[in-house]
């Protein structure tokens, strides 16, 4: 009993640590998307500027209007807010990463770039699961209490078993006479008995317990195992539509130039791009969290 004390206690803690761990991994790369986000706030920002100078060399000879002109100008300052707001939300992501790591909020943060998110090699779903199994400590401490309840019946019983005693003597010629008395109290122990049924419910709950816990296990590493290819599969897609979004901003600019897009071909375009980025950070920092939740799901150090 004893043992089984100290390994729940060890795993409280190891619980407690991994779950500081989670959150601290998240806010961090919390922090590393909005810096993304800002980024790309600010590249947005430049796009608008260079627009609006296109539009108003091009108002300046005639070749376009005056709504033109100031819608291009409406995208300039729609833009610098995106930009403030990527700022601010940025400062409460680096307070709460700060108030986390137990530092003063507005603390400067010297965070590494954690560079661009690289797939790794995925074992089969079948392979975690069993890792789970075999590294998480729920299932130990379980079988320890099962274990436990399991000797708790064994003792209960044993007070409905009859009593026997043994004895012997040594006789003057050497030779030995032994005897055995057996002795169970005639009425019913009816406190034995509820002691008895009292252990099996216990041992039935531990059983049921074991196996309730390695199915919990088993349900959130495969939640966890999806997640990550799930949020693999939309960072590839986030890829892809940006390179199609960068590739459509140049090709309205080139027709806009030569007078075969319109000025609104070319902020819808521009604006599709700045979303694109968006995406890409929000789903490259899905990944990263993603595959901190699979390896805390399995419990492997």
């Amino acid at each position: 009993l004893a043992k089984t004390a100290v390994r729940n206690a060890e795993f409280e803690l190891d619980r407690a640590i991994a779950k500081a761990r989670t959150s601290l991994e998240t806010a961090y790369h919390g922090v590393i998307r909005d810096m993304g986000k800002l980024e790309a706030a600010r590249m947005n920002l430049d796009r608008m500027k260079q627009h609006f100078a296109i539009v108003d060399a091009r108002h300046a000879q005639g070749n376009a209007g005056d709504l033109d002109l100031i819608d291009a100008e409406q995208g300039v300052k729609s833009a610098e807010i995106a930009v403030d707001a990527a700022s601010h939300t940025l400062i409460v992501s680096k307070m709460s990463l700060n108030r986390l790591i137990g530092r003063d909020l507005n603390e400067p943060l010297a965070l590494e770039p954690v560079g661009e998110y690289v797939k790794e090699p995925v074992l089969p779903l079948d392979e975690y699961i069993s890792l789970a199994l075999r590294h998480r400590q729920e299932p130990a401490l379980l079988e320890d209490n099962l274990a436990n309840a399991e000797i708790e019946l064994d003792k209960a019983r044993s007070g409905l078993l009859p009593q026997v005693s043994f004895r012997g003597s040594l006789s003057d010629d050497g030779s030995w006479s032994i005897g055995v008395d057996l002795s169970k109290v005639l009425p019913r122990d009816y406190a034995a008995e509820l002691s008895v049924k009292t252990a099996e419910n216990a041992v039935v709950t531990a059983q049921h317990n074991l196996g309730a816990t390695k199915e919990a296990i088993v349900v959130e590493v495969t939640s966890m195992y999806y997640a990550l290819l799930e949020a693999e599969a939309y960072l590839d897609l986030a890829k892809s539509a940006l390179e199609k979004a960068a590739a459509t901003v140049s090709v309205r600019e080139t027709q806009y130039k030569a007078g075969a897009a319109t000025h609104q071909d070319v902020t819808l375009a521009i604006a599709a791009l700045s979303d694109a980025e968006i995406d890409l950070a929000n789903a490259e920092a899905n990944c990263f969290a993603a595959r901190s939740r699979l390896v805390d799901a399995v419990g492997a150090k």
